[in-house]
């Protein structure tokens, strides 16, 4: 998730990190409680209000106050080089055509 806000000696930080959850937590109050987070909503801002103490929210570095800007969230997309492998087949049938084209020009002259 990406988060903003000020660090203990009062430098304004903006980071992205990555905390786990237990795999047993089924709800999002569960997950966000199994970061060691806990958060509040202020003017359509989610504001961490408490940061359990050992917790991987604290390991990561964040601290009471901060706002927490967006999740990031991997896409469930195939590789965008798996579009070279249909260009290569549609190149190959055109010139497999053209090769059987010239063949055909050559024994009609």
């Amino acid at each position: 998730m990406r988060v903003a806000g000020e660090t203990l000696e009062g430098k304004y930080v903006e980071k992205t990190v990555r905390l786990p959850f237990e795999d047993d937590a089924v709800g999002a109050d569960d997950r966000i409680a199994s970061m060691g987070l806990m958060l509040n909503e202020t003017d359509g801002k989610m504001i961490v209000d408490m940061v359990e103490f050992g917790s991987p929210a604290e390991a990561s570095g964040l601290d009471f106050d901060w706002e927490i800007k967006s999740i990031v969230q991997e896409a469930d997309r195939p590789m965008k080089e798996w579009v070279f492998v249909p260009a290569l087949l549609l190149l190959l049938v055109m010139a497999m055509n053209q090769k059987r084209r010239a063949r055909r020009e050559n024994l009609s002259a």
